[in-house]
């Protein structure tokens, strides 16, 4: 099923009516309870990956507080092109996630994230954004292979719009290649109030150590 939707709308995306997000991200476990994390994503207008409009690095220190909640504060470095400038964004943000089903091959967590976003020389208006997410995610065994899909639903409200204005739709799935590492194939349906839905790609490697 998810590798048919991968298929289906990656064609759509092809087509040329959506973008592409890679990512590429490495975990550090530093003790069972305390993880840092480092990320590095680049987006593009169209699936050609010829035309990038976004790229960003990001820093995460997770710590968890029980065997079902984590608490995780991070730094976003963010730029943006438009018509040959580049605007800049400082982003810091605090999320709280927590586990709230779980058994021996799926699990369901929800995450709050409350965002800072500072933009540099009137890039932007400054703000604060907040995102509340609700995922999914299992084991299936393919083979030999076991692969772990997910699907995810996510809201926005900012202090700008005082409502929410945003949406996202999550489907993918994480291919692992060895021991550290897994290969990230995901469709986003992305909506935002007056302006059209985006369907985008996602790709990209994850490490872990």
């Amino acid at each position: 099923m998810f590798l048919a939707l991968m298929l289906c709308f990656g064609a759509q995306i092809i087509r040329g009516d959506g973008q592409a997000w890679v990512s590429n991200s490495l975990d550090l476990k530093i003790s069972p309870s305390f993880v840092v994390g480092f990320q590095q994503e680049q987006r593009f207008d169209e699936m050609t990956i010829m035309d990038p409009y976004l790229s960003n690095v990001e820093a995460k220190i997770s710590v968890n507080t029980g065997k079902r909640t984590q608490l995780s504060i991070a730094y976003r470095r963010e730029g943006k092109s438009s018509d040959g400038d580049v605007s800049r964004e400082n982003r810091m943000f605090f999320d709280v996630s927590r586990i709230v089903f779980k058994n021996e091959t799926s699990s369901l967590d929800v995450r709050l994230r409350c965002e800072s976003r500072n933009f540099e020389a009137g890039a932007g208006t400054d703000h604060w954004r907040f995102r509340l997410r609700l995922r999914w995610r299992t084991r299936v065994a393919i083979g030999a292979i076991m692969v772990k899909p997910f699907m995810a639903i996510e809201s926005f409200g900012d202090t700008k719009a005082d409502a929410l204005d945003r949406y996202r739709f999550y489907a993918g799935l994480v291919v692992p290649l060895g021991k550290h590492a897994g290969l990230v194939l995901s469709y986003i349906r992305q909506g935002t109030r007056d302006k059209e839905s985006l369907d985008i790609l996602g790709t990209g490697f994850k490490l872990s150590f």
